[in-house]
């Protein structure tokens, strides 16, 4: 049976057990409907076996328990961006490693984007419940079957994180998934608003250069108001919106606000504030870029032909083409001359003789 720690002491205990882990194997239940944050209601932590049910919800010192992740040499988790987020409110710093089982079993060639379940019945032959995927987890107290569901979600993560384990490293591929991991936490520990904010308008090239640049502050804007009030981006300011008001800016405030009216959760009070910034003659953040242009049918057979030989590759690797580069990573680099900065070191090194 797991135990359900929503104590001091028992915690205490709990963390001073695992100071010597090498690993850890960990999930999380958490809610991100209303919010900006992801709100943690649940992390459960295997060792102990099967597992160890921390009620996060619950008003306890969690400054140990941040430390025990940050400094466990690694963490072994399912398809754990949105989980990375949620968790780092506890730890003082990042985690040392990560290993995501969901990315192993991609580049191990078990399968592409397997949920835990798929993944635990083809290398375990063991089915899972689903019925509490979508459960209501800020709630107390917890049901019978929301207990078990959780115990499951960490009960088989050692036992498959061995298994691929064993196979990278047959394939040489365990540096990898490692590499993959240590992005994945840099990105979820990532303050700094992101540059060219513009760029997530696939139209946004069609606008004039200064009215790019307006784009990417009034996504600044929403980035920060969102974060500051703790709403959803879109909530806060819609992509639809945003780009009418760029693309046609309303002269009037009362017109400014039949636009804004239409989303949800727009701060009434900072109405003032965007119509300035859209009236304003602002100086481009540092590093901007204009938006790229659509691809054209030369650049579309290109992308074909390049995308023909990763095919093939991934072929001779035994494993989905889409675990060895996405269509955007592979876009920008041939769009720009090198490969983004959030494409790993492993897999630019594998594809760029292709480029050649």
């Amino acid at each position: 049976m797991a135990d359900w720690i929503d104590k001091p002491e028992p915690l205490q205990a709990l963390v001073a057990s695992l100071s010597s882990a090498q690993s850890l194997a960990l999930d999380t239940e958490f809610e991100r409907i209303r919010t900006y944050w992801p709100k943690l209601a649940l992390l459960q932590l295997n060792p102990p076996r099967p597992a160890a049910l921390i009620d996060t919800t619950a008003r306890l010192d969690w400054g140990p328990l941040g430390a025990l992740l940050a400094d466990t040499p690694l963490l072994i988790m399912h398809s754990a961006s949105e989980d990375l987020i949620a968790l780092r409110t506890l730890w003082p710093r990042p985690p040392q490693a990560l290993f995501d089982t969901q990315i192993a079993a991609s580049l191990a060639g078990v399968g592409h984007s397997l949920s835990y379940q798929k993944l635990v019945g083809q290398m375990l032959g063991v089915e899972l419940e689903k019925g509490e995927t979508r459960s209501d987890w800020m709630r107390r107290p917890l049901s019978d079957s929301q207990l078990a569901y959780a115990v499951d979600d960490v009960r088989y993560l050692n036992e498959i994180h061995a298994a691929l384990v064993e196979r990278l490293t047959s394939q040489g591929r365990l540096d990898w998934v490692l590499q993959e991991g240590a992005r994945m936490l840099a990105a979820a520990n990532q303050d700094t608003i992101a540059e060219n904010l513009h760029h997530d308008f696939r139209t946004a090239f069609q606008l004039p250069i200064a009215s790019q640049q307006k784009l990417d502050h009034l996504m600044v804007w929403r980035e920060q108001t969102a974060r500051e009030l703790d709403r959803p981006r879109t909530w806060i300011l819609d992509h639809g919106t945003a780009f009418r008001l760029v693309e046609s800016p309303p002269a009037t405030l009362q017109a400014f606000n039949a636009i804004v009216a239409q989303d949800r959760a727009f701060p009434k009070a900072k109405a003032n504030q965007v119509f300035e910034l859209l009236g304003a003659a602002l100086e481009p953040r540092a590093g901007f870029v204009p938006a790229p242009k659509a691809p054209d049918k030369a650049d579309e057979i290109r992308y074909k032909s390049l995308r023909a030989k990763i095919d093939a590759l991934a072929v001779e690797l035994g494993i989905d083409p889409g675990a060895l580069v996405s269509r955007r990573l592979l876009e920008a680099r041939l769009r720009d001359g090198h490969w983004p900065s959030d494409c790993s070191a492993w897999r630019s090194a594998l594809l760029e003789p292709l480029l050649q």
